[in-house]
């Protein structure tokens, strides 16, 4: 196994959820897709998501619960091909896949977003 695939493993294995063999299986598999869309220049972008709704999000929501506003980002996130010669913002840009919806992502949950979305594009 490479070095940078087992060091990635590493770092997925205790934040998937399952029983371990499954866990282990989608472990590899983020470490493995993560590897792939760093090899093939993907770009992942987040953004806000205008269309994002909290659902039953606010019901839990510990501020709420002090009577205090419960204040919360939602944002919708892309995996992209960027285009060779204007990046990103270029309409030859494709995006290979996205998830909107994500509410209060820190910066561990959107490694695994961005991970989950590079093992669908490679799947595709």
């Amino acid at each position: 196994m490479r070095n940078d695939l087992r060091k990635r493993f590493r770092w997925f294995l205790p934040r998937v959820g399952g029983i371990f063999g499954q866990r282990a299986k989608t472990a590899i598999d983020l470490a493995r897709a993560e590897i792939w869309a760093s090899d093939q220049a993907l770009e992942t972008v987040w953004q806000f998501d205008q269309d994002g709704e909290l659902g039953d999000h606010e019901y839990w929501c510990a501020a709420a619960k002090r009577g205090e506003r419960c204040e919360h980002v939602i944002e919708w996130c892309a995996l992209i091909r960027p285009c060779d010669d204007h990046g990103i913002d270029c309409r030859h840009a494709e995006t290979l896949a996205s998830l909107g919806g994500i509410i209060d992502a820190d910066s561990e949950y959107r490694r695994i977003v961005a991970a989950e979305l590079a093992s669908e594009a490679m799947a595709s």
